[in-house]
């Protein structure tokens, strides 16, 4: 019970405050990240056997970045729990709600809609680039709606659900080491370097990705969202590794909405081929508000869930 009236409040208290960008423990940890990637690169081009020792260095950097982070919060959680649980309660909610990305998800999320539905589609395109890391300038009004669909059903696994399933497994420790292999996963560019972050984090992610899957398809659609993800489960080639945990999410999301996501994207000036997941028809701006309920209403039900599965010992 104290997990889940923690991970209650942490959700109040994101939606209130937001997350902070100045001083926020993350922009702090993505700037260590960067500087860290760096020093541990330098001069490997040069050397004959540089990939080996990227990859090598990269699983040392990953090691010596989540260790830490995970034996912080253990003994933030332990000095919390042994003064009181009320505290821990309290503590652990602050501490969530600066993991979680909810609702900076949701502010880019209506902000690109809203400029959409006034017909500002250049400025979707800037904002959408800004959330995809990737050009975005010669999308049509539909690709910039499917595409910012796709960013919100995959981040409402990786940025919310993710987390509260490694809260609810192992507390502050498994929220710390999850957002620690998402983050560096994020930061480091090169392929050789963040290999071991890449693979740890697939790892982590398959659970939760089919579980928010799960809820996807129970919020919407429920019966096309699961005949999606059974016929659409084996089209992307499982040797990318983000495929893995991105084909359920897109698949059960694109049939629990009703549309069609997928379809081939251009990255660094490469065309990148993709199958079409989903069922129905074309994206559309007000797919993106839908989109976000349907995230809503699976968070709803993972607390509904888990406050029975939290109350079922005392009540019996």
């Amino acid at each position: 019970m104290y997990l889940w009236l923690s991970l209650v409040i942490s959700l109040l208290v994101n939606r209130w405050l937001g997350e902070p960008r100045a001083g926020h423990p993350v922009v702090l940890y993505r700037r260590l990240a960067r500087r860290v990637e760096v020093a541990l690169s330098r001069g490997v081009a040069d050397d004959p056997g540089g990939r080996a020792l990227l990859l090598g260095r990269g699983a040392v950097a990953l090691i010596l970045m989540v260790l830490p982070a995970v034996a912080l919060a253990s003994m933030v959680q332990l000095w919390l729990w042994w003064w009181s649980p009320l505290l821990f309660v309290g503590g652990a909610a602050l501490i969530l709600a600066l993991a979680i990305a909810r609702n900076t998800l949701m502010r880019y999320a209506h902000y690109i809609a809203g400029r959409l539905a006034e017909g500002d589609l250049p400025g979707a395109r800037r904002e959408l680039a800004r959330i995809l890391s990737r050009d975005c300038e010669a999308l049509s009004e539909e690709e910039v709606s499917r595409a910012l669909v796709e960013a919100i059903l995959r981040n409402g696994n990786d940025n919310l659900l993710a987390s509260v399933f490694w809260f609810v497994l192992g507390g502050l420790p498994g929220v710390a080491m999850h957002r620690a292999v998402h983050i560096l996963n994020g930061c480091w560019d090169n392929d050789d370097f963040s290999w071991a972050t890449r693979r740890c984090e697939t790892l982590l992610n398959w659970v939760p990705a089919r579980l928010t899957a799960i809820s996807y398809a129970a919020a919407g659609r429920l019966r096309p969202a699961l005949r999606c993800w059974q016929r659409q489960s084996g089209n992307w080639s499982y040797r990318q590794a983000e495929a893995r945990n991105a084909t359920p999410l897109l698949a059960a999301g694109g049939g629990a909405l009703g549309i069609v996501l997928g379809g081939p994207i251009r990255r660094d000036g490469l065309v990148i081929e993709r199958p079409l997941f989903g069922d129905g028809r074309a994206p559309c701006p007000t797919d993106v508000e839908r989109a976000l309920t349907l995230i809503n209403r699976g968070l709803a039900l993972w607390l509904l869930l888990l406050l029975v599965a939290a109350a079922w010992p005392a009540a019996t």
